[in-house]
């Protein structure tokens, strides 16, 4: 499995670079406010071949996840999902997304004061809204673990039960 990062400094010089490419791209999100927040993704393996264009308004860079034959990519305040090249599950959360877990039978999806658990096909499995900045997190197979404004949080994979311990 091979993902490519290609990063550019303007609107015009990613839509051209995506042109060149021999199959239709996918373009997310319209606009930024920041310079060099252009990035071109190629994601190639067994059944995958997708080319995707991000703008990112953020000054963070796109995270890209490869489960079976879906592309996840988090960016700005989303989880997209693709599947043979079209976009068929957006998560959006009302903060930064920071990255994806990959678990045994889940994917998690850790943004700035939210996180949500997603089966591998995509489906929602429950979600949480942590009510403040999760400053740490970590999880294993069966939790969890957050700590948001010093509270430290934690959530069962299986069912979305939380306890604070």
């Amino acid at each position: 499995m091979g993902i490519d990062y290609y990063q550019f400094e303007n609107r015009n010089d990613l839509i051209n670079q995506l042109e060149k490419e021999k199959k239709k791209p996918i373009i997310l999100f319209d606009k930024t406010d920041f310079p060099k927040n252009y990035y071109l993704l190629k994601i190639e393996g067994n059944n995958i071949n997708e080319v995707v264009g991000i703008i990112s308004e953020n000054p963070f860079m796109p995270n890209c996840l490869v489960v079976n034959d879906i592309v996840l990519l988090g960016f700005n305040s989303e989880a997209v999902f693709i599947h043979g090249g079209i976009v068929y599950r957006v998560h959006k959360s009302n903060s930064c997304f920071y990255e994806f877990i990959r678990l045994e039978q889940y994917i998690l999806a850790i943004f700035e004061i939210d996180a949500v658990c997603i089966d591998l096909n995509g489906k929602k499995i429950w979600d949480y809204y942590a009510g403040g900045i999760i400053e740490q997190y970590c999880a294993d197979d069966t939790n969890l673990y957050l700590i948001v404004d010093d509270k430290k949080v934690k959530i069962s994979i299986a069912s979305g039960e939380k306890t604070f311990v």
